[in-house]
């Protein structure tokens, strides 16, 4: 597990370099990323080649539809094409621009015969392009004029347009920057990712998201702390409070709570550490300031993967990595609570212990495998281990799923996550049960007090 841990920190330290540096303003932020992603471009370059992005200016209706065009990566097809538009006051240089938006129903004209190019645009009107960019229909699936009740339902925009105001170029830097997270209607591809299969976007690239915002109706639930674990460097910079998460649908959403004042991305990765696998990595740049980092993940994560890992990043060169046993979460297909059943499928070998008495194994079906609860009674303070083991050859623990629960005096149960395949590959859990502080809370004697083996597959022979 060590070497595995030690190559994801290298692989993160190679994804963070992601020039040019991002700075702390989110509009600044937004137009690097998408300059990157060959999605936006300044209007000139600085003596050292730096682009000059003019964030402060206010854009006009014919500048939007080029961004909106480059954001999709849809230039080239745009200048490619021979277009029929009604608009009589649409020059050649943007002809294929509003002839590729026109065509494609991104946008309207000013009346049925002109485009009025050199109009300033507002915030809901260019809102409006990107959710028809996403599938959206106006006058169905929102109104123009409040367009971002819709986008702030889908995490593109946070509620900061609907008070009016200035609407500058950054503003819509921002806005394409939050679209690349959300979903295309009627698929489960974010924009990026559709971008990415299009081709308009290097396979290899690596695409910065903002973070998501969960809806308000969402209920949390804090992960405990000894289901996830921190593993390598852990940086003074930054501190973990807690971690929550809420299904919603076929996403789950994942809150991470903390204090720092520099920390400016987050490296989310789906994990077997037992197999030494992993998914892709998604990444997203954050205001260190809000002390809350959130993200949407897809279940399907969850169907093949037993471990999330979280990675905060300061500044690119350093990227610890956090742990969390995503087994705890109670996923269900329906998002409904699991039903745990009593299994008969266990042999108790404890023996008598006056402050800890077994009592039974239940398991559920939860998404990815299966949940293993045990009850007892307990007066003392403990160590318990959960290893998944196969018949005949305890010494071959399956080191990678080994589980440790510290329950106290008065707690009354523990659980352990099995993902499918280990279900498949071993026979049983072994669960170890150590008096590991009777003695001394920040010692113990170690002794090991009783074994329960809980059998997967019905009990072996002569047993």
């Amino acid at each position: 597990m060590k070497k595995f841990v030690s190559a994801f920190l290298a692989l993160l330290l190679i994804c963070c370099m992601i020039p040019p540096a991002l700075s702390a303003d989110q509009s600044t932020k937004a137009a690097d990323v998408l300059y990157e992603l060959g999605l936006f471009k300044g209007t000139g370059t600085n003596p050292d080649g730096t682009p000059i992005y003019d964030l402060g200016k206010t854009p006009t209706r014919n500048q939007a539809i080029i961004m909106l065009v480059r954001l999709l990566g849809k230039e080239d097809e745009a200048k490619a094409g021979t277009w029929d538009i009604p608009f009589t006051d649409v020059s050649d240089a943007m002809r294929p621009y509003i002839g590729y938006a026109y065509a494609n129903g991104l946008t309207n004209g000013y009346t049925a015969t002109t485009y009025n190019g050199g109009a300033p645009i507002k915030a809901n009107q260019y809102i409006t392009f990107v959710l028809r960019a996403l599938g959206y229909e106006s006058g169905k699936d929102f109104e123009v004029a409040s367009a971002w009740t819709l986008s702030d339902e889908l995490g593109i925009t946070a509620g900061q347009y609907q008070k009016g105001g200035a609407f500058t170029r950054g503003n819509v830097a921002e806005i394409s920057w939050g679209t690349l997270s959300a979903t295309v209607r009627g698929t489960d591809q974010v924009l990026a990712e559709k971008l990415r299969a299009d081709g308009a976007i290097p396979k290899e690239a690596r695409v910065l998201y903002q973070q998501d915002t969960a809806p308000e109706d969402l209920v949390f639930q804090t992960i405990p702390r000894e289901y996830y674990g921190c593993w390598g460097y852990i940086p003074k910079y930054f501190t973990l409070k807690s971690i929550e998460y809420a299904p919603a649908g076929e996403n789950v959403y994942f809150r991470v709570h903390y204090s720092s004042s520099t920390v400016q991305k987050f490296f989310v990765m789906p994990a077997n550490w037992e197999r030494s696998e992993s998914g892709e990595m998604v990444r997203y740049a954050i205001d260190p300031a809000s002390g809350i980092f959130t993200c949407k993940l897809p279940k399907a994560w969850f169907k093949d993967h037993a471990q999330l890992v979280i990675g905060p990043s300061e500044d690119g060169s350093t990227a610890p990595d956090y742990v969390i046993n995503v087994g705890y979460l109670m996923l269900t297909e329906d998002d409904q609570p699991p039903v745990f059943r009593p299994t008969s499928d266990y042999i108790d070998d404890s023996y008598e212990v006056a402050d800890f008495k077994f009592g039974s194994a239940e398991y559920a079906e939860v998404l990815g495998g299966r949940m293993y609860r045990i009850s007892f009674t307990n007066t003392a303070y403990r160590n318990i281990q959960f290893w998944t083991l196969k018949k005949g050859r305890q010494e071959k623990f399956n080191t990678g799923l080994m589980h440790l629960v510290k329950p106290q005096a008065g707690d009354t149960g523990a659980t352990y996550f099995v993902p499918d395949y280990v279900l498949n590959e071993y026979d049983y859990i072994y669960v170890r049960v150590r008096d590991a502080y009777a003695i001394d809370p920040n010692g113990g004697s170690c002794q090991e007090h009783c074994g329960i083996d809980i059998y997967f597959h019905g009990l072996p022979k002569g047993k």
